[in-house]
């Protein structure tokens, strides 16, 4: 089940804006860095949570297909400072 399909099945109000966390992964301390960079000019707030590990996030609803635009934009920041996206999290909103 994704992370979509979790909200709805508890009742989510995809409609409504909240925080989406998003993580991502990286080796190396310079693709980090550059990575961060980028996220940051593009908006986002950015944690780094220790070991190569960072959480990217940004105010959104989830309807209209918006999850899957952040999806593949996120792979791409991923993919473009050889680091890897590991998915995202939102609380519940009614």
């Amino acid at each position: 089940m994704t992370s979509l399909e979790k909200l709805v099945k508890l009742g989510d109000n995809l409609s409504t804006p909240r925080t989406v966390s998003h993580t991502l992964l990286f080796t190396y301390t310079d693709d980090l860095k550059q990575a961060v960079k980028k996220l940051r000019e593009s908006g986002y707030e950015v944690d780094l949570l220790g070991n190569g590990v960072l959480d990217a996030k940004e105010k959104t609803a989830l309807d209209n297909g918006q999850h899957t635009a952040f999806i593949e934009s996120m792979r791409q920041i991923a993919k473009a400072y050889n680091g890897e996206y590991d998915g995202w999290g939102s609380p519940v909103c009614k």
